[in-house]
């Protein structure tokens, strides 16, 4: 008999895009702070499951979702449901990531 689906088992994770500007800052925070980078890690797991998460943001970001990860420092994301891939777009301290 073949293994059946438990309906409390999430879908298949979404896959996650990092552009190069994110990819450099992932490589600067991997070798000034290894905490925050393995914070970082756990987050990245946990979206994948879940993408909707994040709170919604809005005006000049709206389409985009942010997370708190450490202090004040976020990721800003976006979904693409179509296929099904998160593309992490900021990673920073709240307020520079935001432009506020």
């Amino acid at each position: 008999m073949g293994r059946e689906k438990k309906l409390t088992e999430p879908d298949q994770p979404y896959d996650l895009f990092f552009p190069d500007t994110v990819k450099d800052q992932l490589a600067r925070v991997k070798k000034k702070d290894k905490t925050l980078c393995e914070q970082l890690r756990k987050r990245f797991k946990k979206l994948r499951k879940n993408p909707d998460c994040g709170e919604i943001l809005s005006h000049d970001k709206a389409g985009y979702r942010e997370v708190h990860i450490k202090g004040h420092w976020v990721i800003i994301y976006r979904t693409d449901y179509d296929t099904h891939t998160i593309v992490i777009v900021k990673i920073g301290i709240h307020d520079r990531v935001l432009e506020r």
